[in-house]
C-alpha cells in the first residue's frame, strides 16, 4: 500500500467519524453524566415566543428555527416585520449554565418600513427547562429580551 493510499484511507475514515459525531453521536453523549459538563444542550427545532424591544417598548411575536450540530448553530428568526439570520454562534459556559452567543443581521420584509430598519445585533440565550430565555443588543443601541417555548411540530 502506498503512502497516498494510506493518507486517502486515513482522511476518509476520519471524515466519516467526524461527520457521524458532528451530526448524530454528540446528542447521545449527553446521556453520559460526566459529559453534560462539557457538551452543550441540543436546542435544535422550532421555537415560538416573544421578544421585548426597548425600541418599540412592546412585545412582538417571533418564530425561531434553530439548526444545530456539535460544531455549529444556525438561528433564523421570523416576525411580521423582519427576518433575521445568525452570522456566527458559539457556546460558552458560565457556572453550571451553557449560553449560546450569536451575532445576527435582520432584513426587512417590507423595504418601505423605515420605522424598524435593518440592523446587526448580538444575543445571549440559555435553555431553561423547556424554554429559551436571554437578552439581545443591536447596532441601533437598543436592547431587549427573548422568551421562547419549543413547539411540538
Amino acid at each position: 500500500m502506498s503512502i497516498i493510499d494510506s493518507c486517502y484511507k486515513a482522511i476518509s475514515i476520519t471524515s466519516i467519524i467526524y461527520y457521524l459525531f458532528n451530526n448524530f453521536i454528540w446528542t447521545l453523549c449527553k446521556k453520559i453524566p460526566f459529559l453534560n459538563d462539557i457538551i452543550p444542550p441540543n436546542i435544535s427545532g422550532k421555537w415560538n415566543g416573544f421578544i421585548f424591544s426597548s425600541y418599540t417598548k412592546r412585545e412582538k411575536k417571533v418564530k425561531f428555527t434553530i439548526k444545530q450540530t456539535f460544531s455549529s448553530c444556525k438561528i433564523s428568526i421570523d416576525t411580521n416585520e423582519i427576518t433575521s439570520d445568525s452570522l456566527c454562534a458559539n457556546w460558552i459556559k458560565e457556572g453550571d449554565t451553557f449560553y449560546l452567543i450569536y451575532n445576527y443581521r435582520t432584513s426587512l420584509k417590507n423595504l418601505g418600513n423605515y420605522t424598524n430598519p435593518s440592523q446587526y445585533g448580538t444575543a445571549k440565550i440559555a435553555l431553561n427547562g423547556n424554554k429559551i430565555e436571554g437578552n439581545y443588543w443591536t447596532s441601533r443601541n437598543t436592547v431587549g429580551t427573548i422568551n421562547l417555548t419549543k413547539t411540538t411540530n
